[in-house]
């Protein structure tokens, strides 16, 4: 899998692009490249595209990719892994009817 396309291909199903992204951080397992920003989504263009261009095994051995991505809409792609597996998740926070009414009997 490329962590590249596999991030582009998860962006579009989610309908977002590099102009959402508020925020990122990423690692990459063996590698000493770590990132952290607070800019637009051009910084990440430039920045990550060359670095997330890399093949990796998705299903099997251990997690390569580590990262969050914080959108402009305060929802967010988390990097998750099972047994060898990984993936982006997609996430937002409940709603605020959900938080008010969660302990009502």
């Amino acid at each position: 899998m490329n962590a590249l396309a596999e991030l582009k291909s998860d962006l579009k199903a989610i309908g977002k692009t590099y102009e959402d992204i508020k925020a990122f951080r990423f690692a990459l397992l063996n590698d000493i490249y770590k990132v952290d920003t607070l800019l637009k989504g051009t910084t990440f263009t430039k920045q990550l595209e060359p670095v997330l261009d890399i093949e990796y095994d998705d299903g099997f051995g251990f997690q390569k990719v580590f990262g969050t991505i914080l959108f402009t809409d305060n929802t967010w792609l988390s990097r998750e892994e099972y047994d060898g597996s990984e993936w982006w998740e997609f996430n937002s926070p409940p709603p605020i009817e959900y938080i008010l009414h969660q302990f009502e009997s």
